[in-house]
C-alpha cells in the first residue's frame, strides 16, 4: 500500500460515518425497533447515500451485501 496517497482526513470521515451507523443500528437493535422504523430507515438511507460518494451501490445491493457479511460472520441461517 502506498501510504503517500493515504487520505488520512478521509479515512477518517469514513470511520466516523461508520461508526455513528453502527452504533445507531445496534441502538436500535436493543430497543427493538422495527426495520420499518421512520428512524432506522433513514439511518439506512442516509448510509448508502454516504458510500455513494465512492461506491456504486443501491438499496437492493446494501441489502445483499448486508445479509452475506451477516451470514458468513456468523453462521446465521
Amino acid at each position: 500500500m502506498d501510504t503517500d496517497k493515504v487520505d488520512v482526513n478521509e479515512m477518517n470521515e469514513k470511520v466516523a460515518e461508520a461508526t455513528a451507523f453502527i452504533t445507531f443500528m445496534a441502538e436500535a437493535l436493543r430497543n427493538n425497533l422495527s426495520v420499518d422504523d421512520e428512524k432506522v430507515v433513514a439511518a439506512v438511507e442516509q448510509h448508502i447515500a454516504f458510500l455513494q460518494n465512492d461506491h456504486s451501490i443501491d438499496a437492493k445491493d446494501f441489502a445483499a451485501q448486508s445479509r452475506f457479511l451477516i451470514y458468513k460472520q456468523w453462521g446465521i441461517r
